[in-house]
């Protein structure tokens, strides 16, 4: 005790307590000034789902195999192969299926209150579900090649090819809500008035390559066509409506799924005709849908070839196994995506496999 006594009475003890009391403080104010700033900004973006391969390319990385409840960042550019699809979670409240042979690039910032998203479609379909409305500072748009649609809250698929030519064709259906449209010129500006899309509609643009003999993604012109079938469109008049009804059958099966499922569940309401065309589409006839179990057809496994999309990288986290024609759903453990992680890790996290799919 008397040691005790004499060492708290040192200053050597007291320098002690007023160095850490320091230190502490500084941290503090670190913290207290940086509060609000756009280093706390964070949103929680995710694979949500994964079935069959699938790859992530990431500035200063390189390839990444991912898998359930993985961590994306902006810029992250991600792929789907043969018989494959990939769903990511937005900040909870808004998701995005790729189908198979898939091709995105993945703008985001803010945070899930005030958010901007813009995919990038390069080929292939995705499906966007934004369950709640965006807040007036937010924004979530598709980009392809020459066009953009931006939305506040609907669900609606967009599907990017190449005709014969070489020319781009890209192609929107619209479930749920409204769909603004915006045609791109050359120059990049926007061209003419917005085109508004309703739901149970399509329209289809098509992007030409101009005399500069560039892909018509850089410097191309579009316009709104008619598909004329055999994989022709033909361009509509301008005192034409280039908007006609939706073709459910051109979807692919995991997406009426989950367009379903999404209804089903309440998450998303489809009005009557839109819900009849869907299951329809998906089990035959609506007297088979309340007979037929919902589940996702299993995955071939079977990758890209190599040159047109990167190949899959060949190592996966030992705890993120998929079982061969499971679906992995993650439900809990929500991971906050802070500036700066890098590293695509993700904490512990509990998901279920199997056919069911839980939003």
């Amino acid at each position: 005790m008397k040691k005790l006594a004499l060492l708290l009475h040192s200053k050597v003890f007291v320098a002690a307590i007023l160095s850490v009391a320091a230190a502490v403080s500084v941290v503090t104010a670190v913290m207290l000034s940086n509060k609000g700033s756009a280093e706390d900004l964070y949103r929680i973006i995710k694979v949500f789902e994964l079935v069959g391969n699938a790859n992530v390319v990431r500035t200063d990385v390189g390839d990444m195999t991912p898998y359930v409840g993985m961590n994306l960042e902006n810029g992250d550019r991600l792929f789907t192969y043969d018989d494959s699809t990939m769903r990511l979670s937005l900040d909870n409240d808004k998701f995005l299926l790729m189908e198979s042979n898939t091709e995105i690039e993945l703008t985001a910032s803010g945070d899930d209150a005030d958010s901007m998203t813009r995919i990038e479609l390069k080929s292939g379909a995705v499906l966007n579900e934004i369950l709640k409305p965006l807040s007036e500072k937010s924004v979530y748009e598709i980009h392809t090649p020459k066009a953009t649609m931006a939305v506040r809250g609907t669900s609606f698929r967009v599907q990017v090819l190449k005709d014969a030519d070489g020319n781009y064709i890209t192609i929107l259906d619209v479930l749920h809500g409204n769909v603004q449209v915006n045609l791109i010129d050359e120059s990049g500006n926007i061209k003419g008035d917005p085109v508004y899309v309703g739901e149970g509609r399509r329209i289809i643009i098509k992007t030409d390559r101009t005399a500069s003999g560039n892909d018509p993604a850089t410097d191309g012109f579009s316009y709104f066509v008619t598909d004329v079938g055999n994989g022709k469109y033909e361009k509509i008049s301008d005192n034409i409506s280039p908007i006609t009804d939706i073709l459910y059958r051109s979807f692919e099966r995991r997406t009426l799924q989950v367009v379903y499922d999404s209804n089903l569940n309440g998450k998303l309401t489809l009005n009557k005709d839109i819900e009849s065309e869907v299951e329809e589409a998906l089990f035959g006839t609506k007297e088979n849908a309340a007979e037929t179990s919902v589940s996702p057809e299993p995955a071939k496994a079977e990758e890209k070839p190599a040159g047109e999309m990167p190949a899959k990288a060949e190592e996966k986290p030992a705890d993120a196994e998929t079982p061969s024609g499971d679906v992995k759903v993650q439900t809990s453990g929500d991971l906050k995506l802070e500036p700066g992680t890098g590293d695509g890790n993700a904490p512990e996290h509990d998901v279920v496999a199997g056919g069911d799919v839980k939003v």
